[in-house]
């Protein structure tokens, strides 16, 4: 067999690997305790890692979730919530969202604000901002979404996270989103270990914090026909027994 590197993923392969990962506990993800999870849009840490964090938070685990952007762009015909607005809905559902994670314990979240959907604009800026914000504390371990996620600011989020987790000796892993609905015969980088974390006991936490996200997963904004929805489709890929991570080189 090839070494982890030399060979690239098919979606295809990629899905089969997470399938396949074995599942390890809370403690294998995080060994010393402390995570940073990175967003690009507020409701991607709930969609891909809302079971790693409210295990962590079970487990005392001093936990950071950062989003770079208010994703203020998911409605761009609403009249009754233009961007500044919307921005400012987003965070609280983001704030409501790791509340109910958080079961209690005061979960650190921080909002970049970042413009949507050009989040590459801004990489250095953000890779500071997360410098700051981390200080005097750097993570052990930061999750982001994977690079082939196939939005562009998800792609800036890896690269700002891996420049980070580089910093600052953090193991680093990503974790899927729009990645899963990408064509089999896709290219999607080269292979990385794989691990799967049971959230089943967790799942209805999960659920609620992805509910939490109103205006990405109800009706609530309804004076733009063109604003983005997630799907039941989209919610399903998400609400499974396990989430998956990758193990990724923080220089890659």
């Amino acid at each position: 067999m090839k070494s982890v590197g030399e060979e690239r993923w098919t979606a295809a392969g990629a899905r089969a690997a997470f399938a396949s990962a074995p599942v390890v506990p809370i403690g294998a993800l995080s060994p010393r305790g402390s995570l940073l999870v990175v967003a690009p849009h507020p409701d991607d840490e709930s969609l891909g890692c809302g079971g790693l964090i409210a295990l962590s938070a079970q487990a005392g685990a001093k936990v950071r979730v950062a989003a770079l952007t208010n994703g203020e762009a998911s409605h761009p015909n609403s009249g009754a919530y233009p961007p500044a607005r919307l921005a400012e809905l987003r965070r609280s559902e983001l704030k409501a969202a790791m509340n109910l994670l958080g079961g209690g314990a005061a979960l650190a979240v921080e909002s970049f604000g970042a413009p949507d959907g050009r989040l590459e604009t801004c990489e250095a800026a953000a890779q500071s901002w997360l410098d700051r914000v981390c200080a005097p504390d750097p993570p052990a371990a930061v999750f982001v979404t994977w690079a082939a996620d196939p939005h562009p600011d998800h792609k800036a989020a890896f690269r700002i996270a891996a420049h980070q987790a580089a910093v600052w000796g953090a193991a680093l892993f990503a974790y899927p989103v729009w990645g899963l609905t990408l064509a089999e015969e896709d290219d999607v980088g080269p292979i990385a270990p794989c691990l799967r974390l049971d959230v089943s006991l967790v799942l209805d936490l999960k659920r609620s914090a992805i509910a939490a996200h109103r205006s990405q997963t109800t009706s609530l904004i309804d004076d733009d026909p063109e604003g983005f929805r997630l799907s039941a489709a989209d919610l399903a890929r998400h609400l499974g027994p396990c989430e998956v991570f990758m193990r990724v080189d923080a220089g890659a």
